[in-house]
């Protein structure tokens, strides 16, 4: 039977073959022969991809469908070629054997099920895509309890000397009961802000969460997991304070979308390809062989298709229904349309966050996620920076009325044993796997490889260690979760083996997901924990279209039939409860291995055995928290200056975010940050300035009034103190007079001064804020006091006007001088009259 490829949208055949009109019979066992690939074929002269598998956990009966798109990277074109397809006979058993699956260099461990011939010719340089239909119960393997789980599937093209396959996953799982109890699984996301989300918002003078906002929206649409969300961004006036264009300017929503900012995120509308148990393709439930079938992605456009659009019909909404007919009266009719800004990304980023965090469990990270293990260990002022970080972040909780565990979660590196004993009123912590050294029993080496090392570093371990642990600290036992690094990296979308054995990305991350969880659960028949958590670093570094990928892979995860989905805190509280005490010798042989706890029914917990010594900084983050509580101070000294204030949140908040323990998740360093904050400190005070006089004052009085010029270059009104301070003792400045001065505003001030002594002395004149922060830089003039020559020029004028009085009263006396009879006596000869 010859079966057709259909054309793909990269290129398209030059003859299109007619497809075969019906699915070819059931095959016992492919002729001998069939599906060899020739030992002259030369790999990768084809490239072959498989981008789709429904379903993602196949049931007998059901029909797989898997979607591969062929590439003929060679110059000459194919004409007639074989589709091989294979499946692997054995269950992995750990997840070393798993991975095995995706080596290039090991031969692969599966069974041809079918082979079939077709003719169709796919130009050099062009593509074909395809869907290859085979049903379940074809595959030569029954589906039982005791064989359910991962197998890796194949599919191979060979055209003469030319070859090329594709590998990924599958997971089937029994109609009837299995014996291993159900995987707890506990998943756990970081909704904080990256370093480099920080830098950028510093950068331009944006708020945090207008930056992360698609990002973070993305990540926040995972469902059914807990958040370790950092409640700054649930403040919505943090956020709308924090558009700012410079210091003094506060930017809008309307500005952004006018400079062409992106416009403001959707909520996701991705739905898994396939829901779990659901028949897809031809047959769907019947014995069939494979069979190659149109790939929908061919289809013209029709009018269904969300791109297209028949007039008069209303055009379809992200969620593939129809828009309802605009009935909203004209303008004329409503009358007057407010002028309202929409929402920015950031606000509604807040919205979609209150949302979500009343319908999931959250652990609420110290406000800014401040580095909990690095000022925790510091002390002093870092003690001081953490405890006003966690209070904050309790109380903007409590205003958006939202409940969080009392869990904490330290950034990776560096975590003591003493630091989780400081955790007062914590009800447990969340370690990923980095700090803690994973004991590796693999049995395919054997049971001497029991001891971890670093060479084993990249190896999954065959047994699963469990999740729940308890760590042993000077104020008693506390129950932690420890992180599974292997699954947290394949969360991460870390899966480069099967992304170069020719699986997609995004199948592979859903697949492994699926065989992972599949391995660990049939490792033993005992409960066991699992915790599957998102590293800061790696989620900060994901793009919005990486977060929709992990919400459709994690979609597939919770219906898979072997996993029960838990939470971070009903965990530990189970974990407490089942937890016993090993002795010393015990706890030696296992190497922090799990301990077996009373009943059988309760998972297992170990004992976590954290390092004694951090390899945190602490001198660095001490002074780091120093330098926080001084920029703090003077925000909030500068704040009972300025009115209003709102200019300071910028830089307020970039003090909070040097605490981030993003920047040491990615390696740098939270200076940056504060250096942002104080450079916006040092902008605006210096635009407030004084002006004395240039040149040498002379005091002639006790006491007097300096003349001082005030200048506001602000754009806000400002209140200062003006203090005068002569550098001797000849002068003093009794009085500090305050002022208020409209934005740009310039006025002038007398200062009262008094003389104590005759002299020459430099006077400083300075502005502060009512608290106290200097503003500006100080002035000085000089003044030459001589306060005597007051009182000596009083002196002299009063005894020259004392003269001039006894002169007039000499002179009117002698001209009123007479006779007794009335008649003035004869002047004297040679007298001038």
């Amino acid at each position: 039977m010859t079966l057709p490829w259909a054309a793909g949208a990269t290129a398209t055949p030059t003859a299109t073959p007619t497809p075969s009109p019906s699915v070819s019979p059931p095959v016992e066992e492919p002729a001998a022969g069939a599906g060899e690939v020739p030992d002259d074929a030369a790999a990768d002269s084809l490239s072959l991809t498989i981008a789709d598998l429904a379903p993602a956990v196949a049931r007998p009966g059901d029909t797989l469908r898997l979607e591969v798109t062929l590439i003929n990277t060679t110059a000459q074109d194919l004409t007639t070629s074989e589709v091989i397809f294979r499946v692997q006979q054995e269950v992995p058993t750990t997840r070393t054997a798993l991975q095995q699956w995706f080596d290039p260099d090991l031969p692969a461990s599966a069974r041809p099920v079918h082979a079939e011939t077709f003719e169709v010719e796919v130009p050099a340089g062009s593509s074909v895509t395809t869907a290859i239909v085979v049903g379940v119960d074809e595959l030569g393997f029954p589906i039982r309890y005791d064989n359910w789980g991962a197998r890796g599937i194949e599919v191979a093209v060979v055209s003469g000397d030319r070859y090329a396959s594709a590998r990924t996953m599958g997971t089937f799982y029994p109609d009837e009961d299995v014996l291993e109890p159900d995987l707890d699984l506990v998943t756990l996301l970081p909704i904080t802000a990256s370093a480099a989300e920080w830098r950028t918002s510093i950068e331009e003078g944006t708020a945090v969460a207008e930056i992360a906002a698609e990002r973070l929206t993305a990540l926040a649409e995972v469902p059914g997991v807990t958040w370790g969300l950092d409640p700054l961004l649930l403040s919505a006036q943090e956020i709308a304070d924090s558009q700012v264009t410079g210091p003094g300017g506060v930017g809008s929503a309307a500005e952004s979308e006018a400079d062409g900012a992106a416009p403001s995120p959707q909520p996701s509308t991705t739905q898994p390809s396939t829901p779990q148990g659901t028949d897809s393709g031809p047959g769907a439930g019947e014995s069939t062989a494979p069979a190659l079938e149109p790939s929908a992605t061919e289809s013209s456009t029709s009018p269904a298709d969300p791109g297209s659009s028949t007039p008069g019909t209303p055009a379809p909404t992200s969620s593939g229904a129809p828009e309802p007919a605009d009935e909203t009266p004209s303008p004329t009719e409503q009358g007057p349309v407010p002028d309202v800004p929409p929402p920015t990304p950031g606000e509604l980023l807040t919205e979609t966050l209150i949302l979500g965090a009343g319908t999931r469990e959250v652990i609420a990270l110290p406000w800014a996620d401040a580095d909990l293990t690095a000022f925790g260990l510091s002390g002093g002022s870092g003690s001081t920076v953490l405890s006003q970080a966690i209070t904050r972040a309790r109380e903007q909780m409590a205003d958006v009325d939202l409940e969080a565990t009392s869990v904490v979660w330290p950034a990776p590196e560096g975590v003591t044993a003493d630091l989780l004993g400081d955790t007062a009123g914590s009800t447990g912590a969340v370690l990923t796997g980095s700090m803690v050294e994973e004991p590796m029993l693999d049995p395919i080496v054997g049971p001497e490889a029991g001891a971890a090392s670093a060479d084993t570093s990249d190896t999954p371990p065959a047994s699963t260690p469990t999740a729940l642990g308890t760590v042993e600290t000077s104020g008693g036992q506390v129950p932690v979760l420890v992180a599974d690094a292997w699954i947290g990296e394949v969360m991460a979308g870390e899966v480069q083996d099967a992304v170069a054995a020719g699986t997609t990305a995004e199948l592979a991350q859903r697949q492994l997901l699926l065989a992972q969880t599949a391995v660990i659960t049939r490792e033993d028949r005992e409960p066991q924990v699992v915790l599957a958590a998102l590293e800061r670093s790696t989620a900060g570094a994901m793009t919005p279209e990486d977060a929709r990928s992990l919400a459709d892979a994690v979609t597939h995860l919770f219906e898979a039939p072997w996993i029960t989905s838990s939470g971070v805190a009903e965990a530990l509280q189970d974990g407490a409860a089942g937890a016993t005490e090993p002795t010393p010798e015990a706890s030696q042989a296992t190497g922090g291995e799990p301990t077996t706890p009373g009943s059988t029914d309760a998972p297992s917990v170990r004992t976590v055995t954290l390092p004694e010594t951090t390899t945190v900084d602490v001198t660095a983050f001490r002074a780091l928290a120093s330098g926080i509580e001084h920029t703090r101070s003077d925000l909030s000294s500068l704040a009972s200056a300025l009115e209003p204030a709102d200019v300071l949140t910028p830089p307020a908040t970039w003090a909070t975010a040097a605490s981030a323990a993003a920047w040491r998740v990615a390696g740098q360093s939270g200076t940056d940050a504060l250096e942002a904050a104080n450079g916006v400190v040092d902008t605006l005070t210096s635009r407030v300035s004084v002006s004395v006089p240039e040149s040498q004052v002379n005091l002639l009085a006790e006491e007097s009034a300096v003349p001082v010029v005030v200048i506001n270059d602000l754009d806000v009104t400002l209140t200062a103190r003006i203090v005068v301070d002569p550098e001797e003792q000849s002068l003093r400045a009794p009085e500090e007079p305050q002022v208020t001065l409209a934005p740009g505003a310039t006025t002038t001030v007398r200062v009262p001064v008094v003389a104590i002594a005759n002299g020459t002395t430099l006077v400083d004149v300075s502005l502060y804020t009512p608290d106290g922060l200097r503003l500006g830089q100080a002035e000085t003039f000089e003044i030459r006091v001589r306060a005597e020559w007051e009182s000596l020029g009083i002196g002299i004028v009063a005894a020259v006007f004392g003269v001039l009085l006894v002169i007039g009263i000499l002179r009117a006396a002698r001209r009123g001088r007479r006779r007794a009879d009335g008649h003035v006596p004869p002047r004297r000869a040679g007298r001038k009259t």
